[in-house]
């Protein structure tokens, strides 16, 4: 089988190196954050461009970890590193966020990305951005504005993209159907709220015992009781939805307790659904853990209850705190549910999603569709939760 001028056996090929592209950029960027600035995908080629600050001085440990993955590499020098661009981007949204005020950093790029509700705001937003950009270079340079070894001491800012947007104007993805689906309770099936269905994203397990399914947060509010054909899971004790709350641009997550015993007693966790074959359990590996890792042009695939039969699209990058995915327009009831990438049965979680550009298009090259990203659920978790979550993995 052909599509896009490639044959069945070059895109299996393209799937696994992007794989191992990912698998390297998050061991590199989690080790090497204070001096690698970020990954960038030459799609001609192949190789993986390196982003590192004039700091940087592990070239033999990364070409290890290039070589151990099995990708070309290149080096290009980038004024600022993850840690500094992340940083600046989490202090901004902490103090603007209130505001509908969302910054992400654009790795390939090193520049922020804000989204603000007005010129105003954004101009506001922008000199802050400078006067943390400066208090960055002079951290790094140990207070000595005239050192120039490390990259961020060069007295530049770090370079500002604005795009005047209410977030409250973000779609949202519901309908009013239902599916039924066996236990274990696994990713990509439905989740019954008062007011419609959405998609379950993945489910996880506190230190405490409990287990917990995750949808979108605009699917339904705390105390809501949420189910699966007929079978209860349980109420949603946690709701956050960016578009009418502050302080974490981008996040659209709820999670509901598994109450119901006939979900408990399944052991199996971490499996994902596998449309036809309901028996054939697929497996939730692994998460992104860091931002970086969402590589522009690798591509991703859509686990919601209405997906077409190759639900996939291409990174293109952040919009409003979200990953957005070029080339796929998700469905009403797709909300919640997982953005993967899979190889020979198993899956990395990618995120949960969250809206699309206008609704059920699905495979169309122009369209967008927009999901939470995993590292932002984690911070989520980090800060407002009094116990440890653990995704469940296969």
């Amino acid at each position: 089988m052909e599509g896009n001028g490639i044959t069945e056996a070059e895109a299996r090929h393209l799937v696994e190196l992007q794989d191992a592209q990912v698998f390297f950029a998050e061991e590199v960027g989690g080790q090497y954050s204070d001096t690698v600035g970020g990954f960038s995908l030459d799609v001609h080629t192949g190789t993986l461009h390196v982003r590192i600050t004039p700091d940087f001085a592990n070239k033999a440990e990364v070409d290890a970890i290039a070589a151990k993955h099995g990708i070309d590499i290149t080096y290009d020098e980038t004024p600022w590193s993850i840690a500094e661009l992340d940083a600046v981007a989490s202090a901004v949204n902490a103090e603007f966020g209130t505001e509908g005020v969302a910054a992400t950093p654009d790795y390939e790029t090193s520049t922020m990305l804000v989204s603000a509700p007005d010129q105003a705001t954004a101009d506001h937003v922008e000199s802050r951005i400078t006067s943390l950009s400066e208090t960055q270079a002079a951290n790094a340079s140990g207070g000595n504005q005239t050192q120039t070894n490390s990259g961020s001491s060069n007295g530049a800012s770090i370079p500002v993209s604005t795009t005047i947007e209410d977030l409250a104007d973000m779609p949202e993805d519901k309908c009013t159907d239902r599916f039924h689906c066996g236990g274990p309770l696994r990713s990509g099936i439905s989740m019954t709220v008062p007011d419609g269905v959405c998609s379950i994203g993945f489910t996880a397990t506190a230190a405490d015992g409990s287990r917990w399914a995750f949808t979108a947060g605009h699917c339904g509010g705390r105390n809501s009781m949420t189910a699966h054909g007929e079978q209860r899971i349980g109420p949603i004790r946690q709701s956050f939805d960016y578009r009418h709350q502050s302080g974490y641009p981008g996040l659209d997550l709820a999670r509901a307790r598994i109450a119901n015993s006939y979900w408990l007693s399944w052991p199996r966790r971490g499996v994902i659904f596998h449309p036809g074959s309901p028996d054939n359990l697929g497996r939730v590996t692994g998460f992104i853990s860091i931002n970086a890792s969402y590589i522009k042009g690798h591509s991703v695939c859509l686990g919601g209850i209405n997906v077409s039969s190759s639900p996939c699209g291409t990174i293109s990058g952040f919009r409003n705190g979200l990953v957005a995915v070029k080339g796929y327009d998700a469905c009403g009831g797709d909300s919640g549910g997982p953005w993967t990438r899979n190889v020979s049965g198993v899956r990395l979680l990618y995120g949960v999603h969250s809206g699309s550009d206008s609704g059920c298009h699905r495979n169309n090259a122009s369209k967008y569709s927009y999901f939470t990203p995993m590292p932002l659920i984690r911070t989520y978790w980090n800060r407002t939760l009094g116990q440890q979550m653990t995704i469940d993995l296969g």
